[in-house]
């Protein structure tokens, strides 16, 4: 990954009598596995094999950690410094294609070549991308733990980096709201990538650059928050709290709640829009059985963790980017057959908006379960559109079943699928810059229920914001695990043992702040 976060602590050393340019600036050990009591400035750390944000043993937290931290004094001042790089641009493409000899020799010295111009390099999509998962880990990790915003931000002038700034902080400026809606970040010439030869460090006009990025003013869908409404279904109920925990293999929680009799009454007991407020009726799908399911119930939860996971498959089958088996196939047409058909003939309506995790197994489960569905109730057009949600997909890291196949194989599989029961095509809409190559997923790293919540908000708060007031019954295919995060950020109560194939409804409350509460980054 390009983009990274390096936190320091420095000891900044001067003399009062002379100039800012008399500062003397040591790096301070012992807070962050990056920089242990043990190693010296000498030492060479991997990082792409050591968690070097990590805390030093000696914390358990970030309040610790920053408690921690000298006073100043007459002659010294402490700081928590953030360094982080820009995401992926256009010249680190073409390197890695061409090579440091070719790139340094040759391609360098040109702006660009077929495939990009890399000028004062811009961001590729997936530098975008990664500046704002960026935002959405490390310094939503950051902020998180210490309550609080950087006091100063600072900037290099090339392109990749002002966007990367602005990216990777418009999440935690939806979370924790700036004292001043006008955020200033300081340009520092000196701070700019190595100078000469290498175009892609020769910054574009200074009236460009401020054409492009300044005054950017965040988009309000990162402000968008909601909760679980009681009394609706038996899975959450006016008497239970979002720490209940309900046993999804003996409770009917789909049933209506006691007030209704009907799905017509419920329904209708939804409350209208208003300005701040919209409300959802969301069906939470969990796909089929995957081949990976039978593994880890073969092999048990240790070993497959340990070992298994990182396979591809065994004798008995695959589970790379994990496909349905037969009974997962039979179990997501029965879903239709049943839970489906139960809410659409109830309610008389089709959901308003489709979408789904990018892995096949949830692609595959939304095409069936639909099935019967599309058979009874003809949709208003004949091709359905499904979004595809890169961030509401399966837990990430380690577990091969959860690494995406090619966007190429996946779109070969399952887009454009017409039923043989109706006219109906199922169109799979993805990103415009969707990367063919899986993005997200880690060999080493299996990611944190915290992590994974936070993704999911991110992903919840993609859907939320892409639907409008008409937009009334929302339907996600996703995962068990991708449930039990939606219910947690939705604060409902806990469904423990949802079954391959089984549903979940819910009505949603989401609020939006007003357009004048966003930030705007200025760049100076």
């Amino acid at each position: 990954m390009i983009l990274h976060k390096l936190l320091l602590l420095l000891n900044l050393d001067w003399n009062p009598e002379n100039t800012a340019q008399d500062l003397e600036f040591t790096a301070m050990p012992g807070y962050f596995k990056g920089y242990t009591v043990q190693d010296t400035p000498d030492s060479k750390i991997n990082a792409t094999a050591i968690d070097f944000l990590q805390f030093d043993d000696r914390f358990s937290n970030w309040q610790q950690l920053y408690q921690s931290i000298p006073n100043d004094t007459e002659t010294h001042s402490y700081k928590l410094v953030i360094l982080a790089r820009h995401g992926q641009g256009y010249h680190n493409v073409a390197y890695d294609k061409y090579g440091e000899k070719a790139w340094y020799d040759y391609w360098s010295r040109l702006n660009g070549d077929q495939d990009g111009n890399w000028f004062d390099a811009e961001l590729t999509p997936l530098g975008k991308k990664q500046a704002l998962e960026t935002g959405n880990t490390y310094l939503t990790n950051m902020t998180d733990g210490l309550q609080r915003l950087p006091d100063k931000f600072f900037v290099s002038p090339l392109r990749r980096c002002l966007d990367t700034c602005i990216r990777e902080w418009e999440p935690i400026f939806a979370k924790h709201k700036p004292a001043n809606s006008t955020v200033h970040v300081k340009v520092l010439e000196y701070m700019r990538e190595t100078l000469g030869i290498d175009t892609s460090n020769e910054r574009v006009v200074h009236s460009q650059a401020l054409a492009e990025y300044q005054n950017h003013r965040y988009n309000t869908t990162q402000d968008l928050d909601f909760r679980a409404l009681p009394g609706y279904f038996k899975g959450y109920t006016v008497q239970d709290t979002p720490d209940t925990k309900i046993n999804a293999t003996i409770f009917d929680f789909l049933a209506l709640d006691d007030r209704f009799s009907n799905w017509q009454q419920m329904y209708q007991a939804i409350p209208n829009d208003t300005e701040t407020h919209s409300y959802k009726l969301v069906i939470l799908a969990r796909h089929g059985q995957g081949y990976h399911n039978i593994g880890y119930d073969r092999y048990g939860e240790k070993a497959w963790y340990d070992y298994w996971a990182r396979l591809d498959g065994d004798q008995y089958g695959n589970w790379f980017d994990s496909e349905l088996t037969p009974l997962g196939k039979k179990q997501a047409l029965e879903a239709g057959q049943t839970y489906l058909t139960n809410l659409t003939d109830g309610l008389q309506r089709l959901p308003d908006k489709f979408f789904v995790s990018p892995l096949r197994r949830c692609l595959d489960t939304c095409i069936r379960e639909w099935e019967p569905i599309f058979a009874k109730h003809k949709p208003a057009n004949s091709t359905v559109h499904v979004k595809v949600i890169e961030y509401l997909r399966e837990t990430l890291g380690i577990d091969k079943s959860n690494e995406r196949v090619d966007h190429s194989q996946a779109l070969a599989e399952y887009q454009d699928h017409k039923y043989n029961t109706s006219d109906v095509t199922v169109h799979f809409d993805y990103p415009d810059d969707y990367a063919e190559k899986d993005q997200l997923w880690q060999p080493e790293h299996l990611e944190t229920y915290p992590e994974l919540d936070r993704r999911i908000k991110v992903g919840l708060r993609e859907v939320f914001s892409s639907v409008n007031a008409t937009d009334r019954v929302l339907s996600l295919t996703v995962h068990s695990d991708v449930i039990e995060s939606i219910l947690r950020n939705i604060k409902h109560p806990a469904l423990v043992g949802l079954q391959t194939g089984k549903v979940i409804y819910t009505v949603v409350e989401i609020t939006k702040k007003p357009a004048d509460d966003q930030s705007i980054l200025v760049v100076s």
